[in-house]
């Protein structure tokens, strides 16, 4: 069974050690400060409570001007892979595993819009100016070059 509810992640709605996972799937690169949603997740789980967060990551200490486009159209934060992995240690779980399938998101995804650009752009053209088409085919471009040269990269991780 499961139960929609409407919550902030830094303060879940649930007694202390009442789940026995917490699955954040292309969320977590929005929750502000990130720290404080592991924190949570930390109270919230029981002990030997699975924590898994799939997102993305920039992998360099100072990446925003080799973002070019992406500095302003990426509109998550930038966290850094070795604050995401020194949170989780800092707030008392073990990093099992960590997965790094960057290559297996940015790339796909650029090259799906790439080659169908033209019927995007004719869908997207019919209720936006032609500008934010470029604009987001520019930051995809952008986006695979970074992802390439190992900037960012998307990481699936599993702690406890």
């Amino acid at each position: 069974n499961a139960t929609l509810l409407n919550s902030t992640s830094t303060a879940l709605p649930f007694l202390d050690k009442s789940a026995d996972r917490i699955v954040a799937l292309e969320s977590a690169q929005h929750f502000k400060p990130l720290d404080k949603f592991i924190k949570e997740s930390r109270r919230v789980l029981e002990p030997g409570g699975l924590l898994v967060i799939a997102m993305p990551v920039v992998t360099a200490a100072h990446p925003f001007f080799r973002l070019g486009i992406l500095s302003w159209t990426w509109s998550s934060e930038h966290y850094q892979l070795e604050y995401v992995k020194s949170s989780i240690a800092k707030n008392g779980f073990k990093l099992k595993h960590i997965r790094h399938v960057g290559h297996q998101v940015y790339e796909p995804l650029t090259d799906y819009y790439v080659f169908h650009r033209r019927a995007l752009r004719e869908n997207i053209l019919k209720r936006y100016p032609a500008f934010l088409e470029s604009v987001l085919y520019n930051s995809l471009l952008k986006m695979r070059d970074v992802s390439r040269k190992g900037i960012i990269d998307y990481i699936i991780i599993k702690a406890s």
